[in-house]
Parts: structure tokens; C-alpha cells; sequence
């Protein structure tokens, strides 16, 4: 499945280099360590959140199967728009655009 937006929380996925499926729990996160943005953090499936120590960290292009996009309604779609802007201002200016 292609999907060429931000997927929303709850959605299933394969990420690439990672044998189990991450349920996604949350989207633009940046890692504490290194200021890094991420387009996602997910949880192990279908154990759940565990905790700080067991979310994953990823961005779309290392998705390889979507198993499941999560819940979308009109609040949500409004929500994508919004944290993909802020994603695409969020890596300029990482960049240095």
C-alpha cells in the first residue's frame, strides 16, 4: 500500500531493518539526545507502549509495508495537514534552508 501523507496515529506498519510491526504513536518527534526529527515514534505490536526505552523512532521513507492506516475524520485530516507543515519547516530549518 502506498500513502503519500503523514499516516495517522494507530496506524500498522514495517519499518525497514526491523523484524516486528510498529503500531505508530505519534508523529514529528524529536529524539532529546540529538535534536533529530523524526516523522514518527512507534510502539512494538502487538505488546503496546512499555515505555520510554521501548519506542521506536522512524521516518516515512523507512516504512516498507503499511499493514493498517489508523483513524481518520475530519479533525485528524486537519491535524496531517498541520504536522506535515510543521515537519517540512521543522527539516529546512535543520537544514539551513
Amino acid at each position: 500500500m502506498r500513502y503519500d501523507h503523514l499516516l495517522p496515529v494507530g496506524s500498522l506498519v514495517k519499518v525497514e531493518g526491523e523484524e516486528r510491526r510498529l503500531m505508530i504513536i505519534g508523529c514529528n518527534m524529536q529524539d532529546e539526545q540529538t535534536g533529530r526529527i523524526f516523522d514518527y515514534c512507534g510502539c512494538f505490536y502487538p505488546v503496546g507502549f512499555l515505555g520510554p526505552d521501548q519506542v521506536a523512532n522512524f521516518n516515512h521513507r523507512d516504512i516498507e509495508i503499511i499493514y493498517a492506516v489508523g483513524y481518520l475524520d475530519e479533525e485528524s485530516r486537519a491535524n496531517q495537514a498541520a504536522e506535515e507543515e510543521t515537519n517540512r519547516k521543522a527539516r529546512e530549518s535543520a537544514a539551513g534552508v
